[in-house]
């Protein structure tokens, strides 16, 4: 289950503290301009967004092409990436390689495998996601082609339990995230995500909905915890005389008075844009003594040492865009909206 997708499909690969990560896209259609220097420049303007809050590590996150692309176009075949790993510290596990960690994947995988790659986090590291922030950069590419006006933005609104709403607000919340840091402890966060521009009846009824596949998406991040569409959790406090979204007509056209439904109504979108909310945990990695176990049933402190993100939720919102363009483009192509095979 490291694959994603129906027609555009990603495999994902690669642990973080192994050689290398990487993402083999199967479904890209022929004709898209594509270089390894753009994709490594991306890679590199979005893998650290706020610098005074992120992990110290710091990959160069250049990207290899191996396959799929010919004198700087995409040939409709597997596009193989290959990102390197360079800048791991082995060492800075060495006290816990053979003790489960609160809050990381080390028990359940544990259980499931029978084995662990415990430094770095192996394969539930967030290293993992660059090869998704990869494989979302050609997707959104291509969804603009055929839609101009498509946009995604993503914004930090809420770290550290203070809600953001100016630069004043930000600043506030940046200090109290390096306040509770020096204390060795993490804090997590909120991001909002709105997307313009795609068609109504993008979606498929009942078990293939935008909104299911969306949230599927969202929460496979490993920090996601919460995903809410349009008011979201906020709908309970709503009467449906107040919820729903009517209808008008405004120039002719059909138009909503309100977007409560985030753009989505029965899993199929209705041309209005998608309102998106995740919630992100504090990052596990802390360096305060907590009570680990290992696997023969013995509990230990522990305290995580290594380089790790104060907060994690900057780091979380480009891999957010990209899996909702991953998504979109997906379902663009599922509805013949996109040309699977060529652009």
């Amino acid at each position: 289950m490291n694959s994603f997708g129906n027609i555009f499909k990603i495999t994902t690969w690669g642990e973080s503290h192994g050689p290398a990560v990487g993402v083999v896209i199967d479904g890209c259609p022929s004709g898209l301009p594509l270089n390894q220097y753009e994709l490594t420049s991306y890679l590199k303007e979005n893998d650290r967004p706020i610098l005074e809050i992120a992990t110290e590590r710091k990959e160069p996150n250049e990207v290899e092409l191996l396959s799929g692309i010919n004198e700087g176009r995409t040939l409709g075949t597997p596009i193989s990436i290959v990102i390197k790993n360079i800048d791991f510290i082995k060492k800075d596990y060495s006290n816990i390689t053979t003790v489960f960690r609160p809050g990381h994947g080390d028990y359940t995988y544990y259980k499931k495998y029978n084995i662990n790659s415990i430094t770095g986090g192996g394969r539930a590291s967030g290293r993992e996601c660059i090869a998704r922030l990869a494989a979302g950069y050609i997707a959104e590419k291509i969804i603009k082609t055929h839609f101009n006006n498509f946009s995604i933005n993503t914004e930090i609104i809420e770290l550290a339990g203070i809600k953001i709403k100016n630069e004043n607000t930000k600043n506030k919340a940046l200090n109290k995230v390096l306040k509770i840091s020096k204390r060795k402890d993490s804090t997590g966060g909120a991001i909002k995500i709105t997307v313009s521009g795609i068609p109504s009846g993008i979606g498929e009824p009942v078990f293939q909905g935008i909104d299911s596949r969306i949230a599927g998406a969202l929460i496979s991040i490993g920090s996601v915890k919460s995903v809410d569409i349009g008011r979201g959790r906020e709908c309970s406090k709503y009467s449906g005389s107040d919820f729903n979204d009517d209808f008008d007509i405004q120039n002719g056209e059909i138009k909503f008075k309100s977007n409560n439904n985030g753009g989505i109504l029965a899993g199929i979108s209705t041309g209005y844009d998608l309102e998106i909310k995740i919630s992100v945990k504090p990052t596990p990695s802390i360096g305060l003594v907590k009570t680990g176990i290992t696997a023969d049933n013995h509990l230990k402190e522990i305290s995580v040492n290594g380089r790790h993100d104060k907060n994690i939720t900057p780091r979380v919102a480009p891999i957010a865009r990209a899996m909702i363009c991953l998504v979109i483009t997906d379902f663009l192509m599922l509805c013949g909206k996109i040309n699977k095979d060529k652009l």
